[in-house]
């Protein structure tokens, strides 16, 4: 079931002009400060995302296991929740 809401239609596009006109309404500094602004930001979060990325390659796994000290040889074999105290209490009883 959705969500109701009282002229939900009429409502989102009435406020979409509405920013929109308050969008076009700001002078050209604003958007050079905006536009300077948002690609300070995009490139702390594309820089600080490279480092803690767990994507899956292989040098970024190489760096994981060094950091964790683990080698793909010791991953603990078998059921899990033997091994791992914590998965003990994750199981459906």
């Amino acid at each position: 079931r959705g969500v109701k809401a009282a002229l939900s239609p009429l409502v989102s596009i009435f406020t979409g002009f509405i920013n929109l006109y308050l969008m076009a309404s700001l002078r050209l500094m604003a958007w050079g400060l905006f536009i300077i602004w948002m690609l300070i930001g995009l490139s702390i979060y594309y820089f600080y995302a490279r480092n803690p990325s767990w994507l899956p390659c292989s040098r970024a796994k190489s760096r994981n296991q060094e950091r964790v000290g683990l080698l793909e040889e010791e991953e603990p074999q078998g059921d899990m929740s033997t091994s791992n105290p914590e998965a003990s209490s994750m199981r459906v009883q």
